[in-house]
């Protein structure tokens, strides 16, 4: 019924059971049937609860969005009324020179509708209906009510959006004309809700008829809804495995008439401080220097050892994309330098990747753009990071002349080993299977239990069908050498069931050698103990924590009211410790200040700030010196808090 480019395809295995004028007649007469029965309602029901009630009448002027090219504001008429909800809008035309009218089925919040007099408000043009003739150029909606003898519209008022979009943006959107294609566009304009893009695609081609040259015609802006479904962040096409229509550009190839050998005065003129100021010297991997909880040491040691010299941006993208695929897990080390605002001011935003478990993610970084700043955004980049400030930088740095000192430090100091499996939760669901064993303890290894054996006392039993008193006597004279060879062999969790198959008898005799035998080896392990090489190692640290936790006042000197401290007196004052300087930028970026500092305690430090234990005692132990300095020396018996 619309004509091209719509085309109505019959299925191939019924198109030859009739002829091409048969069909006509079927298509007709289909149309004619469609056209008496009565419309749906219930398909716009569904969506009127969302929906306000409109307050307009047929022949109501209006500002509305040319539905043809989405670029023109016309004077548009409401011409029918479905219910209280929705109505037609037709955009005028004073001399119809054809059948076809640009309509829109819109309701009071469409947003390709406005009241009259919003284009002024947002200086913005009306075009002129067609066939409209005025004396000015431009559109005057008091003329124009007074000779169509019609009033304005009455339309609600629209609330503010809040988007993040911005000019010289990019994303991808359908193309109006071929709405199979999806091409790059540009934000040029930004009006309340409506963007005005730029498709950077080619229209066609205007042959000039100089030398057979072509000039490309490129697509004029159009309007699209901040919630359109026909626009999508870059990297949607790519995510979606959709082609993309790349930017075409024409280049003229230039004739050999054309081409003049350079000269001195027409070469470029750059200045020394353009140039030094985009860019970038070498950047040094320095992989000797500590590698945080979120590199791999190893093959942070596989990178180059240097990148660049180059344009900035182009540098620190690859230096950033380098230090993503040498994670543990690359999306997490992406969300920590992505970007969710505005870039501030010297930056600039680029589309980095991190693969993870065959899937691919996508944000938007932060970038430095002047090579004055390259320093500084490193050392930024290596507090989000948590490594050595000095692991990338524009300086070289050895393994012993590192200022920071961190060739000391070990990712397992204080870290705990949990933040792997708690970070993990950040990009995806824990894979099923056996639960992790609750009795690990990272720092102090357990020694790994043998395969336990068969009890092989009721099996020779039921053998030889009983014991004497010889073999008591033999076995436990041999138990201490066998005890010796294998020392956790014959430990239980419990008591040994005994065989029901034996006689009466025989099972009251085996019964009391049981518990003979269980009573003097329970005696001998109490006697005796069990030490293996890696528990003694254990005690003996277990020891050395406890020493370690005995406080020394004099180690602590608190001046001021810790209730008073803030974010950076707390930085400073662990930044004095000995043992737990390494924790300062660590509360420093969860915004501890004094108040929040004396409420921490073992458990908090061990779950939320996912230390380990050792790490947590010492940090406690600052606490409380903390907390005894307040109580006795700035709070009075008179304080009401």
């Amino acid at each position: 019924e619309r004509g091209p480019p719509w085309v109505l395809r019959k299925p191939s295995n019924v198109m030859s059971t009739h002829k091409t004028e048969e069909w006509q007649a079927v298509l007709e007469n289909s149309k004619t049937e469609a056209s008496k029965l009565p419309f749906p309602r219930d398909i716009l029901n569904k969506s009127r609860k969302s929906l306000c009630p409109h307050d307009v009448a047929i022949g109501n002027k209006l500002e509305a969005i040319h539905p043809g090219n989405m670029a023109d504001i016309c004077p548009a008429t409401v011409v029918k009324i479905f219910d209280s909800y929705y109505f037609l809008v037709a955009i005028d035309v004073v001399r119809v020179t054809d059948n076809h009218q640009h309509t829109w089925l819109a309701t009071s919040t469409h947003p390709y509708i406005f009241p009259v007099g919003w284009a002024a408000q947002h200086d913005l043009k009306v075009t002129h209906p067609r066939g409209w003739t005025c004396a000015q150029d431009e559109f005057e909606w008091e003329d124009y009510l007074a000779a169509t003898n019609s009033i304005a519209a009455v339309l609600p008022p629209r609330p503010p959006v809040l988007h993040g979009a911005e000019p010289t943006m990019r994303l991808e959107a359908v193309d109006i004309d071929n709405p199979s294609h999806i091409c790059v566009a540009t934000v040029q304009q930004i009006t309340n809700h409506l963007l005005w893009i730029h498709l950077e695609t080619v229209d066609r081609l205007i042959q000039l008829n100089i030398k057979e040259r072509f000039w490309p015609c490129f697509k004029p802006k159009r309007a699209v809804s901040l919630d359109s479904l026909e626009i999508f962040p870059v990297g949607w096409c790519d995510s979606n495995s959709y082609p993309l229509k790349a930017p075409k550009v024409i280049r003229r190839t230039p004739q050999p008439s054309d081409i003049k050998p350079p000269t001195k005065e027409d070469a470029p003129k750059e200045t020394t401080t353009e140039r030094s100021s985009s860019w970038c010297p070498m950047i040094y991997f320095n992989h000797k220097c500590f590698s945080g909880p979120f590199l791999s040491k190893g093959r942070l040691a596989g990178l180059p050892r240097h990148v660049g010299p180059g344009p900035v941006v182009l540098v620190m993208k690859e230096v950033l994309s380098m230090l993503i695929s040498v994670a543990y897990i690359s999306s997490r080390v992406l969300k920590e330098l992505q970007c969710t605002g505005p870039p501030r001011p010297g930056m600039h935003l680029e589309l980095l990747k991190a693969k993870y478990k065959s899937n691919v993610y996508r944000a938007m970084v932060e970038i430095v753009t002047s090579s004055d700043k390259v320093a500084e955004f490193c050392k930024e980049v290596c507090r989000k990071l948590q490594v050595c400030p000095h692991l990338f930088s524009p300086v070289p740095v050895g393994q012993k002349t590192c200022p920071e000192n961190c060739h000391t430090l070990s990712k397992t100091r204080f870290l705990s080993v949990s933040t792997a499996s708690s970070q993990s939760t950040l990009i995806g669901q824990r894979k099923a299977g056996r639960p992790p064993d609750s009795r690990k303890n990272t720092q102090f290894p357990w020694p790994r239990r043998p395969p336990s054996t068969r009890r092989e006392y009721l099996s020779s039993f039921k053998k030889n069908g009983g014991l004497n008193q010889r073999q008591c006597d033999s076995r436990s004279a041999s138990d201490d050498s066998e005890h010796k060879d294998k020392r956790m062999r014959y430990e239980t969790r419990g008591i040994k069931l005994p065989n029901f198959g034996l006689k009466s008898s025989q099972m009251k005799h085996a019964l009391g050698l049981i518990d003979i035998r269980s009573s003097a080896s329970s005696s001998h392990l109490k006697k005796r103990g069990r030490r293996t090489k890696a528990e003694n190692e254990r005690l003996r640290k277990l020891e050395e924590l406890a020493q370690e936790t005995k406080m020394d006042d004099s180690q602590y000197h608190v001046e001021t009211n810790p209730l008073l401290w803030t974010i950076e007196d707390v930085y400073q004052y662990m930044k004095r410790t000995q043992d737990c300087d390494m924790l300062a930028n660590l509360l420093r970026d969860e915004e501890f200040d004094g108040k929040a500092l004396m409420l921490l305690n073992l458990p908090s430090c061990m779950d939320e700030l996912n230390l380990n234990q050792k790490t947590a005692l010492r940090l406690c132990r600052h606490v409380e010196a903390v907390k005894f300095a307040f109580f006795s020396n700035f709070v009075t018996d008179t304080d009401p808090s």
